[in-house]
């Protein structure tokens, strides 16, 4: 994930929620990062888990 200068936001990262079979729901996260820079947030790559919602976190400040 990417964010241009021009969006005003100083820090951003990644937030992927995953599933398994069974249900159950868990969380992975980028590194916040500086505009301009890239950051990423690696699942699981036994292929054995789905993907529920893939989102961001913004920070306008610090």
């Amino acid at each position: 994930m990417k964010c241009d200068t021009n969006s005003g936001v100083r820090r951003h990262r990644p937030v992927v929620t995953r599933f398994n079979t069974g249900g159950h729901k868990w969380t992975i996260t980028g590194r916040w990062v500086h505009r301009d820079r890239v950051s990423s947030a690696t699942c699981s790559v036994s292929g054995t888990a789905g993907v529920y919602s893939i989102g961001y976190d913004l920070r306008f400040r610090g």
